[in-house]
């Protein structure tokens, strides 16, 4: 099984054929032809139906689900939403209606909900989190040797997590080929939606996300309605397509934090980011925001001083206001966030002028957001890219330390690129001057 073209292999056995498909709206059952295709990227379905069932669905404020067959391939629609529909005529008898999900599950097409009790991913972007090489070449012997494949795992109220080595094989037109990849797997004790599997996945990738400091995305994800394994052929998997993929190059490198890092506690690990991951969610939404490229930029540097206020009102108001002596009643200023942040861990950042470092991050955010006529210099660009890396290594910082990272393990990987920069940017933050006239 080759994990890295699931998704679009899959996508393809299903786009641009003729389906037969069923519209299941409150009590009403609609049957219709329509043919799964891309477009812009998105994944649509475009079904004929009567204009008066057209006009029914689009309208409709309740929600409907489509089941149906491509080629006897059975698919799911998984809460499909209305994007349009068309008519041609001046007394048009048929309309195109055109339709949009936010998954499509292909295997599957029950009129009931899919109960889902393990979901898995992969994608070549996590197969650098294990360091060892399984797959020993033995040219002259003839033969390939397969050692042990490295697992982490663990488990709370909800289910398990498993993070692992798997082998893929194939053939090429030239030659046969083996590989490792690696696999994040989520099993629920009591099964869950489609939403809410993903959503549990998409926790343990952001926590990959943050030891990568990149983007992983979800893709070439497979669920399965089994809650245990009796034999081979009764566990069967389903494959979920994302309608709506993130696309980014991949990045062959390694993990600041590895398996090896976090795996005698990743008990306690998992458990932490879990609650951290719970708890100050925007903060993972907004660096997520920038790590997949939706912002960049001036946006990247707002995404990521926010994330950090997210994180510090969420965790450290009660020790600033000890430390500054503030009453419940004083605000907090952004600057003396920040300013706590850096002395928390300035071992790391090596800043000798905590206290204007802080407020020059703090102008630059501010002269975006809370501008008046103090501010007479505009930060220039290698500024506020100078300050989205600042950013972006405290938050790093933050999220290692709080999930129980060792600071000699953080210290390690600057090995590795981790803080490589911070020298060369935190000198340009340090001569912004809001004051100076450009």
């Amino acid at each position: 099984m080759n994990y890295e073209s699931l998704s679009e292999s899959t996508l393809s056995k299903i786009s641009n054929k003729i389906g037969h498909f069923t519209i299941l709206l409150s009590e009403n059952e609609f049957d219709c032809i329509g043919v799964v295709r891309k477009e812009k990227e998105v994944v649509v379905l475009e079904c004929e139906l009567p204009v008066d069932i057209a006009k029914t669905i689009y309208y409709s404020e309740h929600p409907f689900r489509i089941i149906g067959h491509v080629s006897d391939i059975p698919v799911t629609l998984y809460k499909p939403y209305v994007k349009g529909y068309e008519t041609s005529g001046m007394k048009p008898q048929k309309a195109l209606l055109i339709v949009s999900s936010i998954y499509i599950v292909v295997g599957y097409a029950e009129k009931k909900e899919i109960c889902v009790y393990n979901i898995n991913m992969s994608n070549s972007d996590i197969n650098w989190f294990f360091l060892n090489h399984p797959i020993n070449l033995h040219p002259l012997e003839g033969n390939t040797v397969i050692e042990k494949l490295d697992s982490l795992s663990t488990s709370d109220s909800i289910g398990s997590i498993n993070i692992h080595q798997s082998i893929s094989e194939g053939m090429t037109n030239k030659s046969a080929y083996i590989d490792t990849f690696t696999v994040l797997s989520c099993s629920f004790e009591d099964g869950v939606d489609i939403e809410s599997a993903v959503h549990r996945m998409a926790s343990l990738r952001n926590l990959l996300a943050f030891f990568f400091d990149g983007y992983i995305p979800l893709e070439n994800m497979r669920i399965s309605d089994k809650k245990e394994q009796k034999t081979a052929e009764d566990f069967i998997e389903y494959d979920l397509i994302n309608t709506h993929p993130e696309k980014q190059s991949p990045q062959d490198r390694l993990f600041y934090i590895n398996a090896d890092i976090i795996r005698n506690g990743f008990d306690q690990v998992w458990k932490k980011w879990f609650e951290l991951y719970e708890s100050a969610r925007p903060m993972t939404a907004l660096f997520y925001g920038v790590i997949s490229g939706t912002s960049s930029g001036l946006n990247e540097f707002l995404n990521m001083s926010q994330a950090l206020e997210v994180y510090s009102d969420r965790y450290r108001t009660a020790t600033i206001r000890k430390n500054l002596n503030k009453s419940k009643k004083d605000k907090i200023h952004l600057s003396e966030r920040l300013k706590d942040l850096i002395d928390l861990y300035n071992a790391h950042l090596g800043i000798i002028d905590t206290e204007k470092f802080a407020n020059n991050l703090a102008d630059i955010r501010n002269y975006y957001t809370h501008y008046n006529k103090r501010f007479k210099h505009e930060p220039e660009y290698e500024v506020v890219v100078s300050g989205s890396y600042i950013l972006r290594s405290i938050l790093l910082l933050v999220v290692y330390s709080e999930i129980g990272i060792p600071s000699d393990k953080v210290s390690d990987a600057k090995r590795i690129g981790f803080l490589r920069d911070f020298d060369d940017y935190s000198k340009v933050v340090m001569g912004y001057d809001k004051s100076k006239l450009c």
